[in-house]
């Protein structure tokens, strides 16, 4: 067998349609027998989106196929098509999972029905929403490969899409331990408050900016333009890493299971990071009331140049810089500085202006 042959046979899988009613997905997404994996960016569609697909059902026009994988345990993991499933079950629900009610909107042809919950549908078009079917495509392959498939089917779907973020894209590609690492320090309080909803979280923005902070905390010498290039680069070095370091943990879990998840405090690689990113979000969050606004406006590179100058000196560095007051100045003096001001506008090139960004941010807070 030649190399391709052997490439293909590795890759080999097999797929097969089956056609589930709305009623019997609903079902089955609460029972956990359908599940969206981490991988995939979050619930996007706006009500008027959800609203058309719901029109489109009763008038019984086609709905693209959905793809997922049927994994050994007969779970179907979705790997294109949750904005359609998620759609249609809640507004069987009644309610989309931020707890904004769904009530019909916008429809152009059904305009009667605009306004109305699913409880409220008269009895023969609930019938019709739930007894519609939707045609999965299950793919099934080796377990080994598992990783491999999914995330190459959904990126070959979605490389034409254009409404997936990269950082969405990188999510899909590089799913790893330190992924979900940067999700998990996105839903910091800290961080929260000094981003105070300014950056996008649905669309993975916010774990762009994280990745970021990491990749020039760790790796600043390294740095090359262009941006995406480096981002990618560090992000597949470290999905990498972490997947074996907790393969390992793993291992070791499973022959000392009484020591209840082999002391998580531990396993964790990233801990040095974690607390670092914690301390200096809480540090500028005392300080300042409203961090990184330039004329009115939040400047993402602002929060970014600040927080990685405040961490480049390690967690020593953010305690001795860490008084409120002088933060306080630092970021009072850079907000008002036209220089640096200009810096962090649009009309400057990112990679040339990056460095003399850094260097003023650093001036100012460990002067």
């Amino acid at each position: 067998m030649n190399y391709y042959e052997d490439k293909i046979s590795d890759f080999r899988v097999k797929t097969y349609p089956l056609d589930l009613s709305f009623d019997l997905i609903a079902k089955k997404i609460n029972a956990g027998e359908i599940i969206i994996p981490v991988f995939q960016r979050n619930y996007v569609w706006n009500i008027t989106q959800a609203s058309r697909l719901i029109e489109s059902l009763l008038l019984d026009l086609p709905i693209p196929q959905v793809f997922v994988y049927l994994n050994d345990e007969g779970i179907m993991e979705v790997i294109d098509g949750q904005q359609r499933m998620l759609s249609v079950k809640f507004y069987i629900d009644g309610e989309f999972d931020n707890g904004q009610p769904f009530n019909l909107t916008q429809m152009t042809i059904l305009s009667d029905l605009n306004g109305i919950p699913f409880r409220e549908l008269p009895l023969n078009l609930k019938r019709k929403i739930l007894n519609s079917s939707l045609r999965f495509l299950c793919v099934e392959a080796d377990s080994t490969y598992k990783d491999d498939v999914i995330l190459s089917i959904f990126s070959r779907l979605n490389v034409g899409g254009t409404s997936l973020t990269t950082q969405e894209v990188r999510n899909a590609i590089y799913h790893s331990p330190f992924i979900d690492m940067l999700k998990h320090l996105s839903t910091n309080d800290d961080w929260l408050k000094i981003t105070a909803g300014k950056i996008n979280s649905k669309r993975a923005m916010d774990i762009e900016v994280i990745l970021k902070i990491y990749a020039f905390r760790k790796y600043i010498s390294n740095y090359k333009p262009p941006l995406n290039n480096f981002l990618n680069n560090i992000l597949s070095k470290e999905s990498s890493i972490s997947k074996e370091k907790f393969k390992s943990y793993d291992n070791i879990s499973k022959t000392k299971a009484s020591k209840e998840k082999n002391n998580e405090s531990n396993m964790d690689v990233y801990e040095d990071f974690k607390n670092e990113f914690i301390v200096a979000c809480n540090t500028i969050g005392m300080a300042v009331q409203k961090p990184f606004f330039i004329n009115g406006r939040f400047k993402k590179v602002y929060l970014e140049s600040f927080l990685i100058g405040l961490m480049s000196n390690g967690m020593d560095g953010i305690f001795e810089a860490g008084d409120p007051l002088n933060i306080a100045q630092a970021h009072e003096y850079l907000s008002n500085d036209d220089s640096f001001t200009l810096l962090c506008s649009s009309r400057v090139n990112e990679d040339s202006s990056f460095y003399r960004r850094l260097d003023m941010v650093r001036d100012a807070i460990f002067r």
